[in-house]
């Protein structure tokens, strides 16, 4: 009788109606014996203090249930408690389980009656007792140890439960209700992981003191938000309203309102539709306050939403980097065009250094010690572990400190540009 449900499988075909008439519950049944699967291992885990493979776990319930329904058996999955009794009581093997099946096998095969000799009233009592156990837990002490709204979550689903006299509305209300309470506890995870202007932190140009100067009072208004997460309706909202009331705030009150938003995307997981229409609105409060929007580390596939949204265009208002280091040079670029005196290209060399020491005099007692020395592009100046025994003072130009590596590009560390030096810690270090 055990194998009649597979033998009849060819001859009556009008039972597939009916397994389809359940087939809510057989998805129902499915999903919450995976999730079953994946909470009990990770409990075993704590409680055996070992490791396993959760990966390997769901493979082999998948294995057995689909042998077990063949042959006629039931849904089963791991358990706690058994876990724990077994390898309290020595049996830290897979020994134990080939005992426990073998057993079931042997009933099987021999005298399957043999089951039915168990007493109604302890398999009741045991039923009844699981129940109380599960109440106690959930509804009796959860109310101290879970949040409210979880709790209130459990009280829902055993009320269905009761009322119903199913376990598959239940289920699907907590589970809709779960995603739900999800969506609203990750929305109020700020989006941003660090917020800075750039008076506080720069790019990786070193500048002379004249430069750092004006990036001081002009870095202000230039506002970086590094993003993170996935960005989507619930959270996505909020962050574009408080970009507006900075932007308002600043334009009403500070003499340096903001010109340049920069938006970091390294961190970011992805984005729904919502999302981009909020960035939309917000190029449209950019576009109004004559801003620019700078987006920065954009996964292709989110650079293309964005432009097929109008988010993006082939104009001036919002820009692309691939990197944040580029966008915030280009943002010091900006800062530095404001000010008319930095960009007195016809004053000599000895007289910007005659500003930098005080008086032209100076200047020209040094340029008597220093030797000119003219680089093409791609040509080194020094290399790491060649003798240090000078300082150099970069006159024009740009020049860039690189980390070479075997199996990838050069990194690029530091650049620096005119009215700086460079090597002088090698000279300091040697005359000590």
């Amino acid at each position: 009788q055990l194998y009649q449900p597979l033998q009849q499988l060819p001859q009556h075909l009008n039972i597939l109606p009916a397994t389809f008439a359940h087939s809510i519950e057989i998805v129902v049944l499915v999903s919450v014996t995976a999730i079953a699967v994946l909470v009990t291992g990770a409990a075993i885990e704590v409680a055996t203090k070992r490791d396993s493979d959760l990966d390997q776990e769901l493979k082999g319930h998948g294995i057995a249930n689909f042998t077990a329904g063949l042959l006629g058996g039931v849904v089963g999955s791991n358990a706690v408690a058994r876990s724990t009794l077994n390898l309290q009581a020595g049996a830290a093997t897979r020994l134990s389980g080939v005992i426990a099946g073998a057993l079931c096998l042997a009933v099987l095969f021999t005298s399957p009656r043999l089951a039915g000799y168990l007493s109604r009233p302890v398999m009741g009592a045991t039923l009844l007792y699981l129940s109380i156990r599960l109440m106690q837990e959930w509804l009796v002490r959860g109310r101290k140890e879970l949040a409210p709204t979880d709790y209130a979550l459990v009280v829902l689903m055993f009320l269905l439960v009761v009322w119903f006299k199913t376990f598959v509305i239940s289920l699907l209300v907590g589970a809709l209700a779960s995603c739900l309470i999800f969506a609203v506890n990750y929305s109020r995870v700020s989006l941003v992981r660090n917020a800075f202007t750039c008076d506080e932190y720069g790019s990786k140009v070193q500048r002379s003191a004249e430069e750092h100067q004006v990036l001081r009072v002009r870095g202000r208004q230039f506002w970086v938000l590094r993003l993170r997460g996935y960005l989507f309706f619930g959270s996505i909202v909020g962050l574009v309203n408080d970009i507006r009331r900075r932007i308002q705030d600043s334009h009403a009150h500070s003499l340096q309102p903001l010109r340049v938003l920069v938006l970091d995307f390294r961190y970011v997981n992805g984005m729904d539709s919502s999302a981009v229409l909020s960035l939309v609105k917000l190029r449209q409060i950019i576009e109004e306050r004559k801003m620019q929007l700078v987006f920065t580390e954009l996964q292709p596939d989110m650079e293309t939403v964005l432009r097929r949204e109008g988010c993006i265009r082939n104009d001036d208002l919002a820009l692309v980097f691939s990197d944040i280091d580029a966008a915030l040079e280009w943002c010091e670029l900006r800062a530095l065009a404001m000010e008319p005196s930095l960009h007195r290209v016809d004053m000599p060399f000895v007289q910007r250094l005659g500003k930098e020491f005080g008086s032209v005099e100076l200047a020209q007692r040094y340029m008597a010690y220093v030797d000119r020395i003219e680089l093409k592009q791609g040509e080194y100046l020094f290399r790491q572990g060649d003798a240090s025994g000078a300082t150099y003072v970069i006159e024009s130009g740009r020049l860039s400190i690189v980390l070479e590596r075997d199996k990838a590009p050069p990194l690029l560390l530091r650049s620096v540009t005119g009215n700086t030096t460079i090597g002088e810690m090698g000279l300091y270090r040697q005359s000590i």
